[in-house]
């Protein structure tokens, strides 16, 4: 048998082993979607990776490029508003997001800093582990022509995902923002965060009550450029521009309100009482 003639007899035998899509059991039309959504996400994902790989570079030259980009989002910027935590972000000089191999919606931000007089560590690191639970399909089951799996199918990101808590060397105590901002849990429910204290603390703690990991991979990481110049989709100025909006329309309809609640009032002083 030739060199090419045993390479398409093991080409074929390989494709026997692929679960065609005729003999997957039978898809409601929502796992279609489902299914038809997550490829379309690892496809993007694998597409944009030399973007942003380019991007990484090119950014460089501009000043405190990533600390001001995080600092434009609205809601980052409620929990970054300390003036010692932006004091700490302005050495931030690099942000990455690394996808799990597995589960592509696990991931790590990777934040990287220069040298700064707050903490010793060159690299802070948010995971967002998958810890699928029992009971859920093995990674690889029932993959289909698009690459899906009955496990990425089955994902669920409160139930399989955990965030992870990292230690920070700080370098002293008068730099040490967890301690000198700590957060502020409910007394009742410790697992509510009334008040999340300095942003160092999301590194310190493993949950992510305020959801600001997928905040940055889903809406800053991508748009990181726009966030920089203040035009990001969730960006400060657009906030306010629309708060704005929704203020002079408030006032608009509360005009309106009194003008109708004039006019039906008026009938009633026509009304005599004997």
């Amino acid at each position: 048998m030739s060199k090419n003639a045993a390479k398409r007899r093991a080409d074929q035998d390989a494709a026997k082993e692929l679960v065609s899509p005729l003999e997957l059991p039978e898809l409601s039309e929502e796992q279609q979607k489902l299914r038809a959504e997550i490829a379309v996400d690892a496809a993007t994902q694998k597409i944009m990776q030399p973007i942003y790989t380019a991007r990484r570079e090119a950014v460089k030259s501009l000043p405190r490029f990533w600390g001001t980009a995080l600092s434009q989002h609205a809601q980052l910027a409620v929990y970054m508003a300390g003036q010692d935590d932006m004091k700490a972000l302005s050495y931030l000089s690099d942000l990455w997001v690394e996808y799990d191999q597995v589960e592509p919606r696990a991931f790590t931000i990777v934040f990287e800093f220069a040298d700064n007089p707050y903490f010793t560590d060159k690299v802070l690191k948010k995971e967002f582990k998958y810890t699928p639970p029992d009971g859920t399909p093995a990674p690889g089951t029932n993959v289909d022509v698009n690459g899906v799996s009955d496990a990425q199918e089955a994902f669920e990101w409160e139930s399989h995902i955990t965030p992870q808590a990292i230690k920070i060397n700080w370098k002293d105590d008068a730099h040490n923002l967890t301690k000198l901002s700590p957060r502020i849990l409910n007394p009742e429910d410790p697992n509510d965060v009334e008040e999340l204290g300095s942003f160092f603390n999301w590194f310190e703690h493993g949950p992510d009550t305020n959801e600001l990991g997928p905040t940055i991979v889903q809406d800053v990481f991508p748009q990181a450029l726009r966030y920089y110049r203040g035009e990001g989709e969730f960006g400060r100025q657009m906030v306010d521009s629309d708060e704005e909006m929704d203020s002079e329309d408030d006032d608009e309809d509360d005009d309106e309100d009194d003008e109708d609640e004039i006019d039906l009032e008026q009938p009633r002083k026509k009304v005599k009482r004997s």
